[in-house]
């Protein structure tokens, strides 16, 4: 090393595994002395364990589409997202959709589900006919099982056909436990 423009890394996170490795929590002591060290190793590895779990890992998939087309009166999947969710970690959905209604007076119905098409979550725009929308709304998944999950975007709409405006998007955030 030559000065200190040595430590200096383009990208400092590059060199920082993420989450960080955490030291177990079972030392013991086998010094002579038999001092704390061991026990002061363990409570920093308690608590260490701890704030890493609560941290959000953030953005765990998503989907855009720019599909314009018919809303109608039967629900239709206009995208999806696959994760694979870590065990006892909340999750948040959030859906958006663009698009006008129809010819005459429509209620545009926006669906987050389960990948079995399970309603978590349903927002709806009552509008007069031929009115720009955007809907938008999000739900937090509680805790749950490891394992792979499928969240679903539809639409539908009470009567008539409504119109896809384009700029679509659905994402899947872990929010941390």
């Amino acid at each position: 090393m030559t000065d200190a423009s040595d430590l200096i890394v383009a990208d400092p996170m590059a060199v920082v595994a993420w989450p960080p490795p955490v030291p177990t929590n079972g030392r013991t002591n086998t010094t002579p002395q038999l001092d704390l060290h061991p026990a002061d190793h363990n409570q920093i590895a308690d608590a260490l364990a701890t704030l890493v779990a609560k941290v959000p890992l953030g953005r765990q998939g998503s989907a855009t589409s720019a599909s314009t087309g018919a809303i109608t009166t039967t629900f239709t999947e206009l995208m999806h997202v696959d994760i694979t969710a870590l065990a006892n970690r909340r999750y948040r959905v959030t859906g958006l959709i663009n698009g006008t209604t129809g010819a005459v007076t429509q209620v545009v119905w926006f669906e987050l589900t389960d990948g079995a098409n399970n309603r978590l979550q349903l927002a709806n725009y009552h509008s007069s006919p031929g009115v720009l929308f955007t809907l938008s709304t999000w739900i937090e998944i509680p805790p749950g099982a490891a394992g792979a999950r499928t969240y679903r975007l539809r639409v539908a709409c009470n009567t008539g056909t409504a119109t896809l405006g384009g700029g679509h998007a659905l994402m899947v955030e872990d929010i941390g436990t």
